[in-house]
């Protein structure tokens, strides 16, 4: 069976290779968007100064507040890892 694309044979397969995934998503591309908005404002803040320089104590209570709340039950490192990207 024949079907007219729209996009050449090499685009399709451009944008499917581009868009492939590896791996499970991570504990933050798993959150609510909500949750997301919120955790990159507080980056932002950390980032920025305003949440003091001790990341790892900003990665602690962030895990825990989002294991209290029922967000996340990431880990301080996994928390860690997320600040530490761009």
């Amino acid at each position: 069976m024949k079907t007219k694309s729209r996009s050449s044979l090499r685009d399709d397969v451009r944008k499917a290779v581009s868009d492939a995934r590896h791996g499970p998503a991570t504990w933050y591309e798993r959150l609510a968007p909500e949750h997301r908005a919120e955790l990159d404002a507080i980056k932002a803040e950390w980032a920025a100064g305003e949440l003091g320089s001790r990341k790892k104590t900003l990665a602690r209570a962030l895990a825990e507040n989002m294991r209290v709340r029922g967000i996340s039950e990431v880990g301080t490192q996994g928390v860690l890892t997320w600040l530490e990207k761009a």
